[in-house]
Parts: structure tokens; C-alpha cells; sequence
């Protein structure tokens, strides 16, 4: 699948000169809420502290109500991917290197958030950034109908919540066919029938992999079909 679950990621101090900011005043500091994805125990334990120090708020889940999301770094600074981690870029929240807490810990005030802002994941760049200067990354789904097929529909049914897709409880005839989608999860290509497939086909969508919707938000646009659209050569020639 698109995620990984692994925690065993390194963290580096950005090089970059620090911009500082003022310490917060109480009512700037109550606004931010905090989610971590990916920490370890350690860290979890030092993202209380942030919290308690600047009394602010730690989200245990996605919404809308969260300001940075702190995740760990290779030494590149791209993080890997998380449903919180998506839903993140597509909601336009900070991303942040966990070294951000570990330094406004060390000033005693919040340092500059672009200096440690994630630059990407294993297969896109700038995501992040794009996401929070736009905010406009969760209509990239727009008018679209999306019906969800296999096993592996939770994580996916997760991200597209904070899209303006439709999502469809059961397939139906679709009349534009050009904005309707039938997502399966990459691991669970195999699964689809040719039999199957060309049902899809017949009533109107377009079947493509899970990876066509993590590349899209991770690039902050629409990718090119071609490169995920599942076939009746895709499944009679596995690579």
C-alpha cells in the first residue's frame, strides 16, 4: 500500500539561518493545535511538553482544527507518507520536521515554521509547501465520482472525507464518465477480474490504482492517467 508504518526515521537540523518569532502571545499559542505521525515514544512524551509549555492543543486525529502536524525526516527532509500525512497537505496544515519542537523547546518561543517545513515524500517534492500556500489541494477531486473497490477501502475512504469527491455506496451508470472514478488499493490490483474490470468499464468509469490519488495530493495536481489506469494488458501482463 502508500503508507509505511515504519518509525525508525533520522532527523536533521536544517542548516538554514533561523528566523525567530517573538514568544506567542496566550491567545496565539491556544489557536495551535499539534498532531504527530510517526514519533517515537520519546518523542510523543517531548510533543507534551511543547504542549504544556506553550499551552497549546494535541490533536490525537485529522480535522480540520489542526495547525502543524510534526513528523520525522530523512536527511533530504521528506517524510513518509501517513494518512495524516495527506490529509495534512490536502487540508493546507503545516508539516513540520520534529526538530521544530525539539528547538522552540530549546528558545522557549516558536522559531520559524518554513525552515523546518517537510520538503515532500519518496515520490514527490514540495506537497507540503504547495498544499499550505494554496489551500486549495482538497478541490483538486472536484465533481468527481469515485466509487471505492476491495478490501482496502479505509485509508482511501479516510482522505478522499476531506475532498470534495462523491463517494458512492454501490456502482451505478455513470453519465459523465469523464470525472468517474473506480480507485483500487496498488496491492489488491490482482484481485480485479478482467470479467470485472470491464463491468466498471461498461458503466462508465475509469479504474485506476490507490497510488493515481497519493500522487495527485502529494504533487498537488492531477497526475496523467496513463501511468495508473488499470487494463485488461495490465492484468493479463503483471509486471
Amino acid at each position: 500500500s502508500s503508507t509505511s508504518t515504519s518509525t525508525s526515521s533520522s532527523t536533521t537540523v536544517p542548516s538554514t539561518p533561523l528566523k525567530t518569532k517573538e514568544p506567542p502571545k496566550q491567545s496565539k499559542a491556544s489557536n495551535i493545535v499539534v498532531m504527530g505521525t510517526l514519533l517515537l515514544k520519546e518523542q510523543e512524551s517531548e510533543l507534551r511538553r511543547f504542549s504544556r509549555t506553550f499551552n497549546c492543543s494535541i490533536a490525537s486525529g485529522t480535522s480540520r482544527n489542526v495547525t502543524h502536524l510534526i513528523t520525522n525526516t530523512d536527511y533530504q527532509g521528506k517524510a513518509k507518507r501517513t494518512l495524516k500525512y495527506g490529509c495534512a497537505v490536502l487540508l493546507g496544515q503545516w508539516i513540520l520536521s520534529f526538530e521544530w519542537i525539539i528547538k522552540c523547546l530549546e528558545v522557549g518561543y516558536f522559531v520559524d515554521e518554513e525552515v523546518f517545513e517537510v520538503k515532500g515524500d519518496h515520490r514527490a517534492l514540495w506537497g507540503p509547501r504547495s498544499g499550505r500556500m494554496s489551500k486549495s489541494a482538497q478541490f483538486l477531486f472536484d465533481n468527481m465520482i469515485i466509487f471505492l473497490y476491495g478490501h482496502k477501502t479505509t485509508e482511501i475512504r479516510s482522505l478522499l472525507k476531506w475532498t470534495k469527491a462523491v463517494i458512492e455506496k454501490k456502482p451505478s451508470n455513470q453519465k459523465n464518465s469523464k470525472n468517474s472514478f473506480m480507485i483500487l488499493d496498488d496491492d489488491e490490483v490482482f484481485t480485479l477480474t478482467i470479467d470485472e474490470l470491464m463491468k466498471f468499464n461498461k458503466l462508465g468509469y475509469t479504474v485506476v490504482k490507490s497510488s493515481w490519488l497519493w500522487d495527485s495530493i502529494s504533487f498537488h495536481e492531477l497526475q496523467d492517467l496513463s501511468k495508473f489506469k488499470i487494463t485488461c494488458d495490465t492484468l493479463e501482463n503483471p509486471a
